[in-house]
């Protein structure tokens, strides 16, 4: 049985419909009444999977109508339902699974789109406040898929070709509990004492950047993580390296999932900058072919594409970063979107901040992996 279907039929055949969920039940609701994907992977081995009475190939039907809205804050139980719609709609394409839980125990989701056997690895929302880049992600899935069933080309992409070729690995939401506690405060979180002990940069927590143990997770992989030295010694709403590299149950994940898998590149996205960090002093010299690809990024974006970053106090702990040094492949970081201070940008300007430069990002990657081998 496939895992997207056989994921489907258990969210139906709970108590609550998919698409009865809302932004403030998730602790209630989701966590306790709809299986953790977690648990629905390990159970699939107790299944028998259902003999199909056609045996031929199936046609998935062309697709017009948008299942992701990007213009709604995009909360962790909003992304795990348009991830069930979306594999539903394409089974041959679009797979969905889980590659561990966050510190509060939700699932760290995986999109894979496309047929083929090379990688590439994006992700988003390392910072809570900069949940926009789930939105972003979650609706290049959206379009990319549809564009693959209606045969039809994507901003000059052949979508079909691409997507035969190549698999995309989606995390959408690195940070989820993080992602929780901006839209949804700090009454919405398993602990909001300790919450409360953490120290907060901003008194806002819609502005809270960290997972929910006050650990920036774009400062605690094991990437010159010795030489973070930027005065933050205690568990913070941001910039707190952890007390030890590669300590939170996000960061863990994501690194055993790039272990496990040969990604020819990366690309991690943020928001609020509109720039492209593609090097640093630790690694420019040994993967050469970076910096072209930084500027055909910036031509087709507008982004600027930054000198190399020298500070290994500034750059360390990144995911880009480390996966520069574990792997010697190109990895990138996009901030998406201006500069507006600690606060998320208004998702109703999602197309003007965001989908109008990047939308075709995630096949450019693509199509710049063919030329990597």
């Amino acid at each position: 049985m496939h895992v997207s279907n056989y994921i489907i039929i258990l969210l139906l055949s709970s108590t609550i419909p998919v698409t009865s969920l809302n932004s403030t039940s998730e602790n209630k609701i989701f966590n306790t009444i709809l299986p953790p994907l977690s648990k629905i992977l390990s159970d699939m081995s107790k299944v028998q999977p259902v003999e199909d009475k056609i045996t031929e190939p199936q046609m998935v039907p062309a697709r017009k109508e948008a299942i992701v809205n990007p213009f709604v804050p995009y909360s962790h139980e909003t992304m795990l339902n348009d991830s069930v719609k979306l594999s539903q709609s394409h089974p041959d394409i679009i797979t969905v699974d889980s590659i561990g839980r966050s510190v509060e125990g939700r699932d760290l989701l995986l999109i894979k789109l496309g047929k083929g056997n090379r990688k590439i690895f994006l992700n988003g929302s390392h910072h809570a406040r900069e949940y926009i880049s789930t939105s972003l992600l979650m609706k290049m899935i959206d379009e990319y898929s549809k564009a693959y069933s209606n045969n039809e080309n994507f901003e000059g992409y052949d979508v079909i070709n691409l997507l035969n070729e190549f698999t995309i690995y989606f995390v959408p939401m690195v940070n989820p509990d993080g992602v929780n506690l901006v839209l949804n405060g700090i009454n919405s979180v398993k602990n909001p004492q300790k919450l409360r002990n953490i120290q907060m940069v901003n008194k806002n927590s819609r502005g809270w950047k960290s997972n929910i143990n006050g650990v920036d997770l774009n400062r605690n992989y094991p990437a010159v993580w010795e030489k973070i030295n930027n005065g933050f010694l205690r568990p913070s709403s941001e910039r707190f390296k952890g007390y030890s590299r590669g300590s939170e149950p996000e960061t863990q994940a994501i690194m055993n999932l790039c272990r496990n898998n040969d990604f020819e590149l990366a690309m991690a996205y943020h928001a609020k900058g509109e720039v492209i960090y593609w090097a640093d002093s630790g690694t420019c010299n040994i993967i050469p072919k970076a910096s072209e690809i930084a500027d055909r990024l910036s031509k087709i974006t507008g982004y600027k594409k930054l000198p190399v970053s020298q500070n290994p106090s500034i750059y360390g702990g990144g995911f880009e970063n480390w996966f520069r040094i574990e792997f010697k492949r190109p990895a990138f970081c996009i901030e998406l979107s201006p500069y507006n201070g600690d606060l998320p940008h208004p998702d109703s300007q999602f197309d003007k901040l965001v989908w109008n430069k990047a939308k075709s990002t995630g096949l450019f990657f693509l199509h710049e992996a063919k030329t990597l081998k």
